[in-house]
């Protein structure tokens, strides 16, 4: 596994698929045996992830998207769902379009770059991509290896996924700040104890900063990804 210091970047490619742009680096060197999906949050963008594809092995594929609506805010960006902030909080059958339609994509991008990487996705999300990445290994268990919450939390009522265990076999990690005033620190120890239920061995790291990854969780990330996605 790299370091969260690697250096050695190999090069970004945009790709156009429908109603949505991905960012796709290409794995460097051997053939690749990892696929990781990153994904925003509210009012970011497909560049928005990019800083964390440092921390992960060159020769994996790497997969950054856009979310499919545009955010409802000042600050411009997408969203991964069509939903107004001042509104009800959405649940988890918000949600259920929006796997749907990443499952889309990603077959998609598997056509064009077929590879036996993708038996092997390792799912990354911040804040609403979060709730995504999260939701998505619960409403598509069988296609990932790990999931990673950053600084998010999960849709609501996906504790009912969580009864049959459908993370068995998985592994999650789950980085937050105490002093998030955009995310409460307890949707993070809520998805916690749902990922647990689930079934999934969950590595959990609380950090003393805001809205971020903190430094100390960082470490901690790229220890599990040494255990967990070794190439």
């Amino acid at each position: 596994m790299s370091s969260l210091t690697n250096n050695a970047q190999p090069a970004w490619k945009v790709f156009p698929l429908q109603n949505t742009v991905v960012r796709l680096r290409l794995p460097q060197g051997k053939s690749a045996s990892q696929a990781f999906i990153l994904l925003h949050g509210w009012t970011g963008d497909e560049n928005f992830m990019m800083p964390f594809a440092a921390f992960l092995p060159p020769e994996a594929f790497v997969v950054a998207f856009r979310a499919p609506y545009p955010a409802r805010s000042p600050r411009g960006g997408y969203s991964w769902i069509d939903y107004d902030p001042a509104g009800h909080h959405p649940t988890l059958e918000n949600y259920h379009g929006t796997f749907t339609q990443l499952a889309s994509w990603l077959y998609e991008l598997r056509r064009f770059h077929p590879s036996s990487a993708w038996e092997h996705q390792h799912w990354i999300g911040f804040s609403q991509g979060a709730a995504i990445a999260g939701g998505y290994a619960l409403w598509f268990p069988e296609t990932i290896t790990t999931v990673a919450l950053l600084a998010g939390f999960l849709p609501r009522g996906a504790e009912k996924w969580a009864g049959s265990r459908p993370l068995a076999g998985k592994a999650a990690f789950i980085a937050h700040g105490t002093e998030d005033h955009i995310v409460d620190i307890a949707r993070a120890r809520e998805a916690r104890d749902i990922l647990t239920l689930a079934g999934a061995e969950v590595t959990y790291c609380e950090n003393q900063v805001k809205h971020k990854v903190g430094v100390r969780c960082k470490k901690a990330m790229e220890t599990f990804y040494q255990r967990h996605a070794t190439a």
